[in-house]
């Protein structure tokens, strides 16, 4: 700390402090003393950053967490931490429409990335990460598709929600994607899809029952 006092230790001494702070006012103080000491391009004043955002959502202030989340430099941070807070609450039922719209989000944000490997990690090859692309797209599209349902946009649900599926390897997904469809009525869909899950041994008990 003393040879680099604006060096990765000194920030975490600083990351730290804040992260035991429990005071959101004298936490925005810690983050301002932070911008003058540190300045504005580091991920540790973006996690900050983030944690008052979810600060904001627990005090019903979506302004304030559009606000935080504004300031994010890293904008690769956003795409997860979007999900993250809407399937929070697209499994409690509550806020649908805010967490539709940040959810949309997340999903636009790793579409626009896809097939893009300026940031891929040296420990992935170029087909793992492209791989890992999709697979987050797919979770994504699983809030965003669930959400939809809740709010009884059954078309919609159902539109994600095949794009969720891809291959039809995750159990959850395919179940949800049944459910949907039932929803919609879309019985002749229920009987291939879901026999193809059951053929290929992809099914749950819940996937049976809707084909049944």
């Amino acid at each position: 700390v003393a040879k680099f006092p604006k060096g990765t230790f000194s920030q975490q001494a600083v990351w730290s402090k804040f992260y035991g702070e429990k005071d959101a006012i004298k936490q925005k103080e810690i983050l301002s003393q932070f911008e003058t000491d540190f300045g504005k391009d580091s991920r540790i004043r973006n996690m900050m950053l983030t944690n008052l955002a979810q600060t904001a959502l627990k005090n019903n202030n979506a302004e304030e967490f559009i606000n935080f989340v504004d300031k994010v430099t890293d904008k690769s941070m956003l795409p997860g931490f979007y999900n993250n807070v809407a399937w929070d609450y697209a499994e409690k039922g509550k806020n649908l429409d805010f967490a539709a719209s940040i959810s949309k989000k997340s999903l636009d944000l790793v579409k626009s990335s896809m097939g893009n490997i300026e940031n891929k990690p040296d420990y992935y090859s170029v087909s793992q990460y492209k791989n890992s692309q999709k697979n987050t797209y797919n979770m994504f599209a699983d809030t965003y598709a669930l959400i939809n349902f809740k709010q009884g946009n059954i078309d919609e649900a159902i539109k994600y929600q095949k794009e969720a599926v891809g291959e039809g390897k995750n159990l959850e997904y395919n179940a949800r994607y049944m459910e949907f469809l039932v929803a919609g009525k879309k019985y002749s869909e229920i009987l291939q899809k879901a026999g193809e899950y059951i053929k290929e041994g992809n099914n749950t008990a819940d996937i049976n029952k809707y084909y049944k």
